[in-house]
């Protein structure tokens, strides 16, 4: 019973143990009303597994919609398109954040554009 209950901390222990970077290029945009920013963004992480992560914003005043899926090869990079489309909102700066999560887990990485 000890071995098999080794085994699966040490198996939580790995799965826990990946690791995930985002850059986002430019940091800040303009937008128009009724007009999307255009964001390029870059994904990588340490899996030794192609890994599929997710986008979004807790606020949901904001469209936020990457142009393909985020799948990212194995120890690789992703690089790709992210949207962004205010939902009626007034004139003013914003600081959005962007949840990037790893599919099926619980971590994250928040970026403010």
């Amino acid at each position: 019973m000890r071995k098999i209950l080794l085994v699966l901390l040490l198996c939580a222990i790995s799965v826990s143990a990946v690791n995930f970077d985002v850059s986002i290029f430019p940091s800040e945009r303009t937008i128009k009303a009724n007009e999307s920013a255009v964001f390029e963004i870059e994904l990588s992480h340490n899996s030794p597994a192609e890994e599929l992560f997710e986008v979004f914003s807790n606020d949901v005043t904001w469209d936020v919609q990457a142009n393909k899926t985020l799948r990212v090869p194995a120890n690789g990079v992703l690089k790709t398109v992210l949207s962004i489309r205010p939902l009626n909102l007034n004139s003013g700066a914003y600081n959005l954040p962007i949840i990037f999560k790893r599919a099926g887990a619980f971590e994250q990485v928040k970026k403010f554009i």
